[in-house]
C-alpha cells in the first residue's frame, strides 16, 4: 500500500474508528469532541504504527495495528475530553 492510498485509508478508517469508539463507550458525547478525540487518536496511532513496522507503509501489519491502535487511543482521547469538560449544573 503506498502513501496515496493512505490518503484514502485514514478517511475512512479515521470515521469508522471515531464510530466505533464512541458507541463502544456507550456514553454520549458530543460530535465535536468525538471528531477531536478521532483525530488524536489516528494520528497517534499512525505515528505509533509506524515506529513499530519500521514505516513499512506497503504492508497490512501496519494498516492491522494502526487500526487496533487507533481504536484504543480514541477511546482514551474521548475520556480525557470528557474528564476535563466541566460538571454540568443540575
Amino acid at each position: 500500500m503506498t502513501v496515496v492510498l493512505w490518503f484514502f485509508v485514514v478517511a475512512v478508517g479515521r470515521w469508522l474508528v471515531t464510530v466505533v469508539a464512541g458507541r463502544l463507550l456507550g456514553a454520549r458525547r458530543g460530535w465535536l469532541a468525538l471528531a477531536l478525540a478521532g483525530i488524536a487518536g489516528f494520528a497517534l496511532a499512525v505515528v505509533t504504527a509506524g515506529e513499530l513496522t519500521n514505516w513499512e507503509w506497503r504492508t497490512l501489519d501496519m494498516v492491522l495495528v494502526t487500526l487496533a491502535l487507533a481504536l484504543l487511543l480514541t477511546m482514551a482521547f474521548a475520556l480525557a475530553i470528557d474528564l476535563a469538560a466541566p460538571v454540568p449544573a443540575r
